[in-house]
């Protein structure tokens, strides 16, 4: 069940001059951060762009996070809508749940426990709006912050990826090595969502699979400019997702087609076999399908005939072997 609740104050934008700028639909995602997520809708607040449509998705918080918002809420000027999870639906289902509520031309997406600067939005819609029909988004580095709000060392794709440039415009060969978008820190059109279908429910985190997604079919602008905080806690996503090589190895799956992304889903299924991790979804996924992505490989007569793990690694060490005396020589 869903509960819908909102202000029927002023209109779904902000009560200032929009100037015929586009509307601008922001998700804000909430689950169990009530010690950061008014910071977070103040920065939503702040923001110099005008036009906006907020929604606000609270995925079944257990620690009062609703009640905090709903205080916000009645106490602004503007109409924001609030979607009430009675139940826990992951990220994809709640962002797909709040897409089909978005108006605007453009969308941004962020968790309530990061923090958007106050010229975030305007500046990331210049951009867009004075690209090519082709250019789907255009993405920024963050800032990283302590649970305390306080600066760390580094920023957030410096952490990420070692770059001299940032990778701009045609960016899917960068991002097959590995995800270095900050999630908050981009600027979608919304008709690429419709274009691409929403975020793949069968998967427990969003990012890395819909970067991948759009950046294969479209462009995708880098602003060099900060426009936002990536803050690290002890509740975060990333460092509690025990699941996060599964749902990688179902997201290398849909790219076999290139050499890198084979590769590890190979190595994936071969970690997970060595560390005898055999109930787990991807080595059930792999033995359903007969180990085809080891087609070509002696590698798959081992899997499929159960050789015993240490015999595996033994037979995988002396090819090494051979191989440097072989280069040695």
């Amino acid at each position: 069940m869903v509960k819908e609740f909102g202000n029927s104050l002023g209109s779904e934008a902000y009560p200032k001059n929009k100037q015929d700028k586009p509307l601008v639909s922001i998700i804000a995602l909430c689950y169990n951060q009530r010690k950061f997520l008014l910071e977070t809708l103040e920065s939503i607040k702040a923001q110099l762009y005008s036009n906006l449509q907020i929604i606000i998705v609270d995925d079944f918080s257990t620690d009062g996070s609703v009640d905090e918002i709903k205080r916000w809420i009645i106490n602004q000027e503007f109409k924001c809508i609030l979607i009430e999870h009675s139940e826990n639906k992951g990220i994809c289902r709640s962002l797909n749940e709040a897409l089909n509520r978005c108006q605007g031309k453009y969308v941004q997406m962020i968790a309530c426990d990061d923090v958007l600067m106050p010229e975030k939005i305007a500046v990331q819609v210049d951009v867009l709006e004075s690209s090519d029909e082709e250019t789907a988004a255009v993405y920024s580095d963050a800032y990283v912050i302590q649970e305390d709000g306080t600066l760390q060392f580094g920023m957030f794709i410096q952490r990420q990826r070692g770059f001299l440039a940032f990778p701009d415009v045609h960016i899917y060969e960068d991002l097959l090595i590995g995800n270095f978008i900050p999630p908050m820190a981009a600027l979608v059109k919304k008709t690429v969502y419709d274009v691409l279908g929403g975020f793949d429910e069968s998967i427990r985190y969003e990012d890395y699979d819909m970067w991948l997604r759009i950046s294969k079919n479209f462009k995708v602008k880098n602003d060099s400019r900060v426009f936002t905080k990536y803050r690290i806690h002890s509740n975060n996503f990333d460092k509690k997702y025990s699941h996060y090589f599964e749902d990688n190895y179902f997201i290398y799956l849909k790219h076999l087609q290139n050499p890198l992304m084979l590769k590890m889903a190979r190595d994936t299924v071969r970690n997970f076999y060595l560390n005898k991790n055999l109930t787990s979804k991807i080595y059930k996924d792999a033995k359903l399908k007969r180990f085809n992505i080891f087609e070509g490989t002696i590698d798959k007569y081992f899997l499929l005939f159960n050789v015993p793990p240490l015999a595996f690694r033994l037979f995988h060490r002396l090819i090494k072997i051979f191989s440097f005396r072989s280069y040695s020589r």
